[in-house]
């Protein structure tokens, strides 16, 4: 099951990788009075400690046991911990009577868990859009001028974004990576003109952008339908300005929609991510730097740096990608939650 993670000091949206292969809930139906007593009595033990944990009472014999004072007793001490108790059932039993304290139906538990986590996670309700990979500009049908995104910062803000409830729509140039989390939407594109139609086509209704391909600025101003063939010894291209895509949505953004970019940077790092960040009307910018060892493209890590309107910023050590997600969309909660 996918889950809304807490961390050590309880708060939702922000995990660790160790947290990030944990399970979100943990079913457990019992079968004795004495199963009910282990828990609380070994709150410590690390299973114990996951919260929250859906647990179904299933009696044996009558299924009159869970009106036992030791059974009430312990299940109450387990409410208290936070653990969710699910009704039971009634019907016919494993020893052949019937009454209550037959498990729910399978069906019955998921809808449970479901309900559960779509009422904790702190971007349910909300639309995001978000752009991955590079652009290709073809020259003719093999060439392109492009770049040497893999898409997988955007790949990981998207799932990260999903986990935390949003429906997201992923926008993703030609890369060989793909999100694993079910509830995104996929629109493949190729060129800078794609992305910015399949982004015009949901922003009007999207309450959060998070714009991180690395879109080509430039095209060739003319395509060839054939082969062009090696004949000079020298070749001149005409290029074309691509559609500044964060500056179009900047345009149109609306109060209530939260915009953020990524500025990759070589030279005067902080002076010119602030600065795309007032011409394109951004709410925060990303900034991370290829002076920085395994920051950038082709890397499993990146360090960033963010950059707020009103001029703060927040720097963050080398982490994996998963980790800087973790980060943005951290930042993307609170912003929503002003």
């Amino acid at each position: 099951l996918d889950h809304d993670a807490v961390d050590a000091a309880g708060e939702p949206g922000r995990r660790g990788n160790a947290d990030r292969h944990r399970p979100g809930a943990v079913c457990g139906p019992r079968r004795r009075v004495g199963g009910d007593a282990r828990i609380p009595r070994h709150a410590d033990d690390a299973g114990a400690r996951l919260q929250p944990v859906l647990r179904q009472r299933v009696d044996r014999g009558s299924g009159h046991t869970r009106h036992h004072p030791a059974t009430r007793r312990n299940i109450e001490t387990l409410q208290k911990m936070g653990v969710h108790i699910l009704p039971v059932g009634d019907g016919e039993l494993a020893s052949g009577l019937t009454g209550p304290g037959r498990m729910a139906e399978p069906e019955e538990i998921v809808a449970f868990i479901e309900k559960f986590f779509a009422q904790k996670k702190p971007l349910t309700g909300k639309k995001a859009l978000v752009t991955a990979g590079p652009t290709y500009e073809h020259l003719d049908p093999v060439r392109f001028i492009g770049n040497h995104s893999t898409g997988k910062m955007g790949i990981a803000i998207a799932e990260e974004l999903a986990a935390q409830g949003a429906a997201v729509t992923l926008v993703l140039g030609p890369v060989h990576q793909q999100p694993r989390h079910q509830g995104i939407s996929v629109r493949h594109v190729t060129s800078a003109q794609q992305m910015y139609e399949a982004c015009a086509a949901v922003f009007a209704d999207t309450n959060i952008t998070v714009l991180a391909a690395a879109v080509a600025d430039y095209r060739p101003a003319v395509f060839s339908d054939t082969k062009i063939k090696k004949k000079e010894d020298e070749m001149h291209i005409e290029l074309a300005k691509t559609v500044d895509i964060a500056a179009a949505l900047g345009k149109v953004k609306q109060n209530g929609q939260l915009l953020v970019g990524f500025a990759l940077e070589t030279n005067n790092e902080e002076a010119n991510a602030f600065s795309k960040l007032e011409r394109k009307n951004l709410d925060f910018i990303v900034l991370n730097s290829l002076r920085d060892a395994g920051a950038g493209f082709g890397h499993d890590t990146n360090k960033v740096m963010f950059l707020f309107k009103n001029g703060q910023t927040q720097k963050f050590d080398l982490k994996n990608k998963d980790a800087v997600a973790v980060d943005i969309v951290h930042a993307i909660i609170q912003a929503t939650a002003l």
